[in-house]
């Protein structure tokens, strides 16, 4: 065998195995897209509007040695 014929040989090969595999992953896409689109949709949604409450702590207030120089302080039920 010639090195112009292994080389043809290898390409066309090559060629193949990257067409299996864009086709693969067409054939993926489309069943996901198309098949189980709503499906995932729904999931999708459910997952992105989720409302978890936070509670975040204000840190202190320092100067530029680390001195503190104001914190929060805790407001009493009454004056709410």
């Amino acid at each position: 065998m010639s090195e112009t014929s292994r080389l043809r040989t290898r390409t066309l090969v090559l060629t193949g195995v990257l067409v299996a595999v864009h086709l693969a992953l067409v054939v993926r896409l489309g069943h996901l897209q198309l098949v189980r689109g709503e499906e995932l949709s729904r999931v999708a949604e459910r997952q992105y509007s989720k409302t978890i409450p936070l509670k975040p702590k204000r840190g202190p207030i320092v100067d530029r040695h680390g001195l503190v120089l104001a914190v929060s302080s805790g407001a009493s039920r009454a004056a709410r």
